[in-house]
């Protein structure tokens, strides 16, 4: 799933309401962060993006969130 979003990702841009929305499809917050990691560069509106971090359940992954962030 990772590689057509990453196929997507270059064709088009997306708001992060749909980042959002296509994150439900992944089970593991592993892969829930990599389709965030890989969906960031790409959004619209990127000041709307932290609060995604609500959809990691997992302090790692919550924290490799916020650095993704500051970077």
């Amino acid at each position: 799933m990772l590689s057509l979003a990453k196929k997507a990702f270059k064709d088009n841009c997306y708001t992060t309401e749909q980042v959002r929305n296509l994150s439900g499809l992944f089970l593991s917050d592993e892969a829930r962060y990599a389709f965030f990691d890989l969906a960031y560069p790409f959004v619209v509106d990127p000041k709307q993006f932290p609060p995604l971090q609500s959809q990691l359940i997992d302090p790692y992954y919550q924290s490799r969130f916020r650095a993704m962030l500051r970077q």
